[in-house]
């Protein structure tokens, strides 16, 4: 498994890439992603890739954070 790229803009919008295995397709149980315990929204996934798009992050960030 993986996550790409491991870091981003503190403004947001980076586009990651989550690849593993057995992510959830159910709408019954829909996927959560958090990046700096904020949400990152979900545009596309699939069983084995998750893609989203980070939020900003909160104001006590000043330079890049983990994604």
């Amino acid at each position: 498994s993986s996550v790409t790229p491991n870091t981003g803009s503190t403004q947001g919008g980076t586009m990651l890439n989550i690849n593993g295995n057995y992510f959830s397709t159910s709408t019954r149980y829909p996927l959560v992603v958090k990046v700096g315990n904020q949400p990152c929204t979900i545009l596309s996934s699939t069983t084995t890739i998750i893609q989203c798009q980070t939020p900003v992050a909160p104001s006590s960030s000043q330079n890049q954070y983990q994604g």
